[in-house]
């Protein structure tokens, strides 16, 4: 992977990583995924009318998604960013199917998932729980240190409710504010951004036959946490 994508991400907050995977690899991954979801009856896979449109513990019901990482052009991509002692963090699926659509307006990632989050802090703050795991919002200084990589199963269009990005969102020493761009990725692509990039989704076009399905994984650069807290899941890569 080139110096080039490293200097967008960072100059942008976001990159996109083009055709990363292979695109019968990932409807065979995707074959096999939908297949877990629709057996599995746990409180972290969101469902509405018969439909499922994501999964917030996607690691504990299909560990085969830490196996993407294994891409040599993507690994290569994670540790030239994170270094050698990043690890995965959390993993999360998300789909518009249609006639089943949502959207969601501008933000930033801030919560990370933790093994508990009832230990007194100066620096983590509004603990929730979400689906039985603990979450807290994290700090900016760590959040900086974090990596999203959104892998993507289908077409990302005008048409399917794509993401919008604000660029340089994420670096508090850029003052003005930059025009929002509407992401478009094709089957095996891959967007890498900071979770401190404003963005947001629009809702998919009331005809559309497409789903937007994503695999969102969350990477932090080390295994540590201040004030006695705890990834709830940190899984290294190398």
């Amino acid at each position: 992977m080139s110096n080039s994508a490293r200097g967008d991400l960072e100059r942008f907050g976001y990159v996109l990583l083009d055709e990363i995977f292979d695109i019968h690899e990932l409807n065979s991954l995707a074959e096999r995924l939908a297949a877990t979801l629709r057996t599995n009856h746990e409180a972290s896979v969101l469902r509405s009318r018969g439909q499922t449109y994501g999964s917030r513990n996607l690691l504990a019901m299909f560990p085969d998604v830490s196996t993407l990482l294994i891409s040599r052009p993507l690994l290569e991509f994670v540790t030239g960013v994170l270094g050698c002692n990043a690890g995965l963090v959390r993993a999360l699926y998300f789909d518009k199917p249609p006639g089943r659509t949502w959207s969601l307006p501008w933000h930033k990632d801030r919560t990370i998932a933790v093994k508990r989050n009832d230990i007194p802090s100066s620096r983590f703050r509004k603990p929730t729980l979400k689906t039985g795991i603990s979450h807290v919002e994290a700090p900016d200084s760590l959040l900086a240190e974090m990596l999203t990589l959104r892998i993507h199963l289908d077409e990302m269009t005008e048409e399917n409710g794509p993401l919008s990005v604000i660029p340089a969102s994420h670096d508090p020493n850029v003052l003005s504010k930059q025009q929002p761009v509407q992401v478009r990725a094709n089957v095996g692509d891959v967007l890498a951004m900071r979770p401190l990039l404003s963005h947001s989704s629009s809702s998919s076009r009331p005809e559309t036959t497409l789903h937007r399905r994503v695999i969102h994984l969350e990477l932090a650069s080390h295994r540590e946490l201040p004030d006695g807290y705890e990834w709830h899941t940190y899984i290294p890569i190398v």
